[in-house]
């Protein structure tokens, strides 16, 4: 009989003899779970920061949090999980290897949910602080508007109620006025009589 290291198998049974007697041993194999998280990238940034994923996949709140929901031990999560991180796939996996094929399983998905959780947690937390960056420059945007509408509604009421925006033709005449004003000025000043 061949084993492979992803058996599910919990136990084998082995026979020994022993002189007459015949003796039952419980021989522990190992069984493996694997539970796999697929990320999508954060919708404030351009790509996923692996770094950043893998600090928090293996983060004591993770591990706290799947330990509670598996009814055991942070150290025993960790001494039961491995994480791996697939750059091409865009996920993360983690396996479990543990003796009984029922805790194998609890614990890896007691750690795959821990993280996801978190991961959202985090994500909507980033979200919620962009959103209230957004308003609170909305807000200033909208006070400095409110001023500059209050100072041109001076602007009009210091003109007789009359908005002041001269037409381009208004414009050119005004500047050949200034024009006309600046010589007559510059003539008076060189000829004082």
């Amino acid at each position: 009989m061949s084993l492979s290291s992803r058996s599910f198998s919990s136990a084998i049974l082995a026979l020994f003899l022993s002189g007459c007697q015949e003796e039952a041993a419980t021989v522990l194999v190992p069984s493996e779970a694997t539970a796999t998280v697929h990320l999508s990238p954060s919708p404030l940034a351009s790509g996923i920061d692996w770094n950043r994923e893998l600090a928090l996949a293996e983060s004591p709140e993770v591990y706290q949090k799947a330990a509670s929901a598996a009814g055991t031990d942070v150290a025993s999560l960790k001494a039961a999980i491995k994480i791996e991180a697939d750059l091409s796939q865009r996920q993360v996996r983690f396996v479990s290897t543990h003796p009984d094929q029922e805790n194998s399983q609890k614990y890896v998905s007691s750690v795959a949910e821990a993280y996801r959780m978190l991961r959202t947690e985090r994500e909507g937390q980033k979200i919620r602080e962009k959103i209230t960056n957004l308003e609170a420059q909305l807000n200033e945007q909208t006070a400095e508007l409110d001023l500059k509408q209050e100072a041109l509604g001076n602007i009009i009421e210091a003109n007789g109620g009359v908005p002041y925006l001269p037409s381009k033709a208004q414009q050119m005449e005004q500047d050949r006025d200034r024009m006309t004003y600046d010589k007559a000025k510059k003539a008076l000043a060189e000829d004082p009589e």
